[in-house]
């Protein structure tokens, strides 16, 4: 969204009053004020967006590597055999 600029408009060759010429600065730097206002504002609400959208970004990732250690685990621990150790029996002579 493009800010709306005022108009500027030269000066006009024929002489001028001293309190029309003032008047002029005062419109153009009212105009500057509020434009500066604007560009604050949206400025504002831009880092306001992307501090939620990396905000829930980085809780999601969290939640991913959660899930995924716990994946891993259950992984690790079921996904293996369990190993038989046979018992050694010896015979006693008698």
């Amino acid at each position: 969204m493009k800010p709306e600029a005022a108009p500027l408009t030269p000066l006009p060759r024929r002489r001028t009053f001293r309190w029309t010429r003032r008047a002029q600065v005062q419109q153009y730097e009212e105009s500057y004020k509020a434009s500066v206002e604007r560009a604050k504002q949206q400025a504002t609400e831009a880092a306001d967006t992307a501090a939620t959208v990396v905000s829930s970004g980085a809780l999601l990732g969290f939640v991913s590597l959660v899930l995924g250690a716990v994946a891993g685990w259950f992984g690790g621990a079921f996904g293996t055999g369990r190993t038989v150790v046979p018992r050694e029996t010896t015979r006693r002579a008698g």
